[in-house]
């Protein structure tokens, strides 16, 4: 796994720069995230820390293959516990859903 520190937008990702990565880093995936952070309480009073965590899995070819996203307030309802705690288990949550999501798709004919 390469991590590379390019802010990419995630909302209009650039399929020829999702290949590029790909073939500079002899890569078969790449995966684009976005985090939100948010404090969940009344007024001065912080109750949690919450993120969704957001990811989409593109092929070398660019193309998007699946993407998920997982909300800490709604899935896992953590009252307390920190920023990075949240993160890491918002980004736990992605990639599990990203790995469920897989195991769904049919292989096409080509592949057989």
């Amino acid at each position: 796994m390469l991590r590379a520190e390019v802010q990419v937008p995630f909302d209009s990702i650039d399929k020829q720069t999702i290949m590029d990565y790909c073939i500079n880093n002899d890569a078969d995936f790449a995966i684009v995230s976005k985090v939100r952070y948010f404090k969940v309480g009344l007024g001065k009073y912080v109750f949690s820390n919450q993120v969704v965590v957001s990811m989409k899995l593109f092929g070398a070819d660019g193309n998007l293959v699946t993407e998920t996203d997982h909300d800490t307030y709604r899935k896992n309802m953590r009252l307390l516990g920190s920023t990075v705690n949240s993160v890491k288990i918002g980004t736990d949550g992605a990639i599990k859903g990203i790995i469920k999501k897989l195991r769904k798709l049919k292989p096409t004919e080509a592949e057989l």
